[in-house]
């Protein structure tokens, strides 16, 4: 059977996977905007520019959501989709609480 054959007879197979991997793809999603948020709170708005802190929270997510996650672990939080994505949430809406505190100071 030649190649294309093969993977036209896969595609059945792979498509009912694929809502699965939507969560995991969200979460990734929003732990990037939430180190986004935390440029914010760290850099004011005309510190750096976008592509700095799109790198910045590209960054900071990689490290400050797994530490969280590894710490509510320590804590007796499981670890699983739906407390990862309310620990991401609870950084975002806290950052976002910062942020407006800053700014009416």
């Amino acid at each position: 059977m030649p190649a294309t054959t093969k993977t036209i007879t896969m595609i059945p197979a792979v498509l009912p996977n694929m809502p699965v991997t939507a969560p995991v793809m969200l979460d990734n999603g929003l732990s990037l905007v939430s180190g986004y948020f935390l440029t914010y709170a760290f850099f004011p708005k005309k510190d750096i520019d976008f592509i700095e802190r799109l790198t910045l929270s590209f960054g900071l997510s990689i490290a400050i959501v797994p530490l969280l996650v590894f710490y509510l672990n320590m804590l007796g939080m499981k670890i699983n989709l739906i407390s990862s994505f309310l620990t991401v949430l609870a950084i975002i809406i806290i950052t976002i609480i910062f942020i407006i505190i800053r700014r009416k100071l």
